[in-house]
């Protein structure tokens, strides 16, 4: 049975990290809330963090979880963020650069990752970032900056970003089962249909 926690920090925007569990393992999506805080919720090893996109507040504890030797996985198109202070937005937003040069491994568009008894789908929607990416397991989407409750999506004027592409990749998603419960990078989550019904582009 899938199951999931989250966790949102109020520093780096809230941005919320999450702890999936599936038959006898766990994973983390995205890396805001060091490993040390997510340990004592995980009943199960975990067996991978995977990161929906390279930002600032997506990746600021990232170290914690390479350092213990948790292997890390992003879309190959955004794996530049992951050590660039220009591309991940925090010299922008703090002055100061924060990176990660964990090793991560690239993700590409359709794979699909061995995850307990629920496979975890990956698809590759640019726009907030160019290898921004939503994971699809089980009645679950996890939409990073990609989409957000109640319509909103990602700012797409930071390096890398891209409106056309943004449109491109929310009407991607409007193929995919209404009923899917999106659990967004900030905020709460929200059903699919719902939050595509009230999008303004």
């Amino acid at each position: 049975m899938l199951r999931y926690q989250r966790f949102a920090p109020k520093e780096y925007f809230g941005c919320n990290t999450y702890l999936l569990s599936s038959g006898s393992s766990s994973c983390v999506i995205d890396a805001s809330v060091p490993l040390g805080e997510i340990l004592p919720q995980a009943r199960r090893p975990i067996a991978f963090v995977l990161l929906t996109h390279g930002h600032f507040d997506h990746i600021c504890a990232l170290s914690s979880y390479a350092e213990a030797g948790i292997p890390v996985m992003i879309c190959a198109q955004d794996l530049p963020q992951l050590t660039d202070p220009y591309a991940n937005a925090s010299l922008l937003f703090y002055g100061k650069g924060i990176v990660s040069p964990c090793g991560a491994a690239p993700l590409a568009d359709g794979q699909v990752l061995r995850f307990g008894e629920d496979p975890i789908r990956v698809s590759l929607t640019p726009g907030h970032t160019p290898g921004s990416a939503c994971f699809q397991t089980g009645g679950l989407l996890l939409t990073g900056d990609t989409l957000f409750s109640g319509g909103g999506y990602g700012r797409c004027d930071l390096p890398g970003g891209n409106v056309s592409e943004m449109r491109e990749s929310l009407e991607r998603l409007r193929a995919l089962p209404p009923d899917l419960r999106i659990l967004p990078g900030h905020g709460e989550e929200d059903l699919l249909a719902s939050s595509l019904s009230r999008l303004l582009l």
